[in-house]
């Protein structure tokens, strides 16, 4: 009988790895020897091509977002990180497939908006480059951040590690409000757009309503998701000196192709908080086919929130609102 000990066997395809296994098993003869794997070096008797497998790995991902303070010097525990571009381009659309996973910790991935919901600290990818991100924290200024990420060391072991990855930390700058705003949606001039449909080869896309409060220089926006059938609430507010056709600009570029090159910058934004959205009446109203033959489960469902007050921010008066969302439950194009 003979033995492998910790050997591996590399093909152009595949790389085989055994530990101590009777060679027998396998097919050799004692005449095959010991083959050992020493230093990268394989000791074979018996020739062949043996090698490690060159798989380089990673100790930590490549960016760490850590010790975010306020100007104001509270800390920062819950961010999040939009418009995330690597060498001034988006990053690939694969980041934002269910179904894909990449190196990260403590960060929640928000498909349908191509965004990070990150709990500090946290960290994501292993390519190194210049990446750019825009930082969003209720109660604080959007930040624009940059940085060229890397590792520091490589330790050349089989395939090869990578450790020591960036870690950055900066301060958001503490929003003043130049007064208290006052959202209601029973307001005449309110102006509500809902859009479910988009320049794509489905029918269908996640359901998005804004409401827009002219006056307030405000907007409020629902999200609806379609994996759990539930409804998020963000409250957007903007510089009293921000025009109605900026904001609505603003508004487009949510959700449209056709994109504005200048728009009314937010001035701050407020996640509400899931516990205070109350998802009634859900109510399955029937199963369509889309431009692709594509099929929905087209659901219908009141939404609705209690009074809420931000101190030093806004107040929201309770409202209920009729929403639609619309499921996808087949796709002939999902190989």
């Amino acid at each position: 009988m003979c033995t492998v000990i910790k050997a591996r066997f590399q093909h152009s395809m595949f790389t085989f790895v055994f530990l101590a296994l009777p060679l027998g098993l396998l097919g050799c003869s004692s005449e095959d020897g010991i083959v050992l794997e020493d230093n990268n070096e394989v000791l074979n008797g018996g020739g062949g091509e043996l090698s490690c497998a060159q798989v380089v790995s990673y100790a930590e991902p490549v960016i760490t977002l850590e010790n975010i303070k306020g100007s104001d010097g509270e800390i920062i525990e819950e961010i999040r990180l939009t418009n995330i571009q690597l060498s001034g381009s988006p990053i690939e659309d694969n980041y934002f497939n269910e179904n894909f996973r990449f190196d990260s910790s403590n960060i929640n991935v928000d498909y349908a908006n191509r965004a990070f919901n990150c709990t500090l600290p946290c960290s994501f990818f292993n390519e190194e480059g210049d990446y750019s991100f825009d930082v969003l924290a209720a109660g604080y200024a959007p930040k624009a951040v940059s940085i060229s990420a890397s590792y520091a060391e490589y330790i050349p072991d089989c395939g090869g590690t990578n450790q020591g990855g960036s870690h950055l930390s900066f301060t958001l700058e503490k929003t003043v409000i130049d007064s208290l705003r006052a959202l209601n949606i029973a307001d005449e001039s309110v102006q509500t757009h809902i859009v479910d449909q988009y320049f794509s080869l489905y029918t269908y896309g996640q359901t998005k309503h804004f409401y827009v409060f002219e006056s307030q220089k405000a907007v409020l926006l629902l999200l609806g998701y379609s994996d759990d059938l539930t409804v998020s609430g963000e409250v957007i507010l903007f510089g009293a000196d921000e025009t109605v056709e900026m904001i609505e600009r603003w508004v487009n570029n949510q959700h449209s192709d056709g994109l504005y090159p200048e728009a009314a910058e937010p001035l701050t934004s407020y996640t509400l908080d899931p516990s205070t959205v109350n998802i009634s009446d859900l109510t399955l109203l029937d199963r369509t086919v889309g431009n692709s033959l594509e099929e929905y489960d087209n659901y219908s469902m009141t939404v609705s929130f209690d009074r809420i007050v931000e101190a030093n921010a806004f107040t929201l008066e309770a409202l209920e609102v009729e929403f639609v969302i619309h499921q996808m439950v087949s796709n002939p194009l999902d190989f």
